[in-house]
């Protein structure tokens, strides 16, 4: 039985946690049919180490307890490039069943790993004909490693994983959820130490790179030294993250932003990175477009942290040429009871935690099996006791009802005896056999009553029976009837039986018994001895 359907609830509430290169977030949120609902979330600026893991579960703890989280069930995302490998390959067709072997055995010389201690998915991107005729599937396969401080803080925090994904593939799910027409669709997530690139084909991780802008680079690049009119100006490295943050990517560059601090000499300092992100896109999305015989993407999206860098969407539109935004809130997501006051800056890194739970059946799930195993347990064992308690009741009420009707038959049949017993006078003869005379006559030589015997006959067998011998055996002082039985399934009480009890009532004989029967077909064979009274 796969208990993963028991799990995937049309209803129920949410964590998602996101472990970012530089934050941790954490979301609360409801499911209800298809749409959502964000509840409440939070974000703690630490990076995921052996020595942090205390200081995140507290910070998750809290977060829990602080918005009465009654749900453990959650999402997890890791964003760890040292714990991910995502790899665009290709296969000739195969049957489903054999593709997992076929990536492990081309991918274990090329990516160096061991598969026995990752964690491997697969998605089919697309198939096609290449131009031999050979028929071909494009791969996307994810490799996770390391998880193992993940799982120690869900259960440092008592929460049941219902999900272990990556950043790439939630936005794949927020795509859908956003329902575009474009066909082909990119993404850059812009985090703390670097930057991915996604490109999707119909809402699939179809290309992914990773590139080495990131907001901690803006920052590191604003502390060289400036030159003023009062001569060289280093910036400190919290100064410099205060001018990132608030002015961006100037656009006047006559502007002065702040006291000694002009907006040519941020854009000076800045312009080596920024032409380096360009250059970076321009050949990755040129690279897809001619490897991958696609349509470049149309639109470029920008998320993560470093998405909140102003003018950071029209410097790359300018550059690009192409139409690049940031990436829409989901549509299917309704935030109106979070915090609306810091939603609008901090959404940007929630995109991440909130594509975790629009999960569906193409979804990436990392899940060991040690932990699904430990996930389904607890739903076996309610649906065994569940099972259990049915069966119990069922058995419960099986006897009763048995009783009842065992109950129900013995007054039938004690009802049909005391009928039988109060049956004085045998009204109706049989006559069956054409030396009726003689047997009479041989039966009164010894002073036995013959009409009496056969007036009893007539009446205590019924029609579905049919005597082929009556026997009178002197000696033995018996009488032995011979005969078939029309059988009726549907009596409760056969016929036969009772005849026999007839038989053991009435005054002429002080015993009947039946010496043997057997059924063929719809008729049942059998033979009655009778001991007479005379």
């Amino acid at each position: 039985m796969n208990f993963n359907d028991l799990l995937k609830s049309k209803t129920g509430k949410f964590i998602s946690i996101d472990f970012g290169q530089l934050f941790v977030k954490v979301i609360y949120a409801q499911k209800y049919n298809k749409e959502f609902r964000l509840i409440a979330y939070d974000l703690k600026k630490a990076v995921l180490n052996e020595e942090n893991i205390p200081q995140i579960a507290d910070f998750i703890t809290s977060f829990l307890k602080r918005n009465s989280v009654s749900t453990r069930n959650a999402y997890l995302t890791i964003s760890d490039p040292n714990c991910i490998i995502i790899k665009s390959t290709v296969l000739p067709q195969l049957p489903k069943n054999e593709i997992l072997k076929a990536l492990q055995w081309q991918l274990k010389e090329e990516l160096n790993i061991n598969f026995k201690d990752v964690l491997l998915e697969w998605r089919l991107v697309k198939e096609y004909t290449d131009q031999d005729g050979s028929n071909k599937q494009e791969i996307m396969v994810s490799c996770l490693k390391n998880i193992d401080q993940y799982l120690l803080i869900s259960r440092r925090c008592n929460l049941t994983p219902l999900g272990i994904t990556t950043t790439s593939f939630n936005y794949a799910n927020i795509l859908k959820c956003s329902e575009q027409d474009t066909h082909i669709q990119a993404i850059l997530d812009i985090g703390s130490a670097d930057s991915v690139l996604s490109i999707y084909s119909d809402n699939k991780l179809a290309f992914i790179r990773r590139l080495a802008f990131s907001t901690e680079k803006v920052t590191q690049s604003l502390m060289d030294a400036l030159l003023t009119s009062k001569g060289p100006v280093k910036l400190s490295y919290e100064k410099a993250e205060e001018i990132r943050n608030k002015f961006g990517i100037p656009m006047d560059e006559s502007a002065i932003l702040e006291e000694n601090v002009a907006a040519m000499h941020v854009i000076s300092l800045m312009r080596p990175l920024l032409e380096l992100l360009v250059r970076e896109l321009k050949a990755s999305l040129d690279y897809f477009a001619t490897n991958y015989k696609e349509d470049s993407p149309t639109v470029l999206y920008i998320t993560g942290g470093g998405a909140n860098l102003k003018n950071l969407g029209k410097y790359l539109n300018k550059e690009l040429n192409i139409t690049v935004s940031a990436l829409p809130f989901p549509p299917c997501v309704n935030a109106i009871s979070a915090q609306l006051q810091t939603l609008d800056s901090d959404k940007n890194q929630l995109m991440n935690a909130l594509g975790a739970i629009l999960v569906g059946p193409e979804s990436i799930d990392f899940i060991p099996v040690e932990v699904k195993i430990q996930r389904i347990e607890p739903i076996e064992k309610g649906f065994l006791r569940l099972l259990a308690f049915t069966a119990s009741v069922f058995l419960i009420a099986s006897y009763y009802l048995l009783n009842l009707q065992i109950s129900y038959y013995k007054k039938r049949l004690n009802n049909s005896l005391v009928i039988l017993q109060k049956m004085g006078d045998v009204r109706t003869a049989i006559e069956r056999v054409n030396p009726l005379e003689d047997i009479v006559y041989e039966i009164k030589k010894y002073n036995v009553p013959a009409e009496g015997i056969l007036k009893f006959l007539s009446k205590a067998l019924p029609g579905s029976i049919i005597l082929d011998e009556l026997i009178l055996d002197q000696k033995n002082n018996s009488l032995i009837l011979k005969g078939v039985v029309n059988l009726d399934r549907n009596k409760q009480v056969s016929d036969l039986t009772q005849t026999l009890a007839s038989l053991n009532t009435s005054p002429f004989f002080k015993k009947a018994a039946l010496v043997s029967s057997k059924a063929e077909g719809e008729i049942e064979a059998f033979e009655i001895n009778c001991e007479l009274v005379y």
